[in-house]
């Protein structure tokens, strides 16, 4: 019986059969972007506010890439919903400000609302980012500016982290193997 329920732990945990690899979302510059050509690879998910993105922050995104350029997909979501200002800024500046990152494979998504109030106007990736019975592990909202969401290669969604988390400590947890 206890093997059993070790096997039924390692398939939810690490092979948890993720609807993540059905998930598209356009970008900035209009193209559709589609998670299943991610697969065998972690993914990083950056939350900005689209209203007054924190450059300085999303330049930690340049590290990871040189530390990781071939296994780790870095992806920014400008919100339209974290901020009492909603003038987001405009395409044409959000592609201005994100173009030096997109340069080196950073993929910068169309601006959309990532609190779970907005329900099916939240942003398609933050749907399943947000929601335990999308993502198997955790039901937890964006909070605010500068929340990283870790996915490994297998799809499954293994971290959640604040702003403050330095570069070096994304790195680290981005390349721990999770063993199966």
């Amino acid at each position: 019986m206890q093997i059993l329920l070790y096997i039924i732990f390692i398939r939810t945990f690490f092979l948890f059969d993720s609807s993540f690899y059905n998930i598209s979302f356009e970008s900035l510059e209009g193209n559709t972007i589609s998670m299943s050509s991610f697969k065998g690879q972690r993914v990083l998910v950056f939350i900005t506010d689209g209203t007054n993105p924190d450059i300085r922050h999303l330049s930690i995104t340049d590290s990871i890439i040189k530390a990781d350029q071939v296994i780790t997909k870095v992806i920014i979501i400008p919100a339209i919903d974290l901020s009492a200002d909603k003038n987001v800024f405009s395409s044409n500046k959000l592609i201005t400000l994100f173009s030096a990152l997109e340069k080196k494979g950073v993929i910068v998504s169309k601006p959309g609302k990532v609190k779970k109030e907005s329900k099916t106007d939240q942003h398609v990736l933050l749907q399943w980012l947000t929601d335990l019975s999308a993502n198997g592990h955790f039901n937890r909202d964006v909070e605010k500016d500068g929340q990283v969401f870790m996915i490994s290669e297998n799809g499954v969604l293994y971290g959640i982290h604040e702003k403050q988390l330095p570069a070096s400590a994304i790195r680290k947890a981005m390349t721990r193997k999770i063993k199966e």
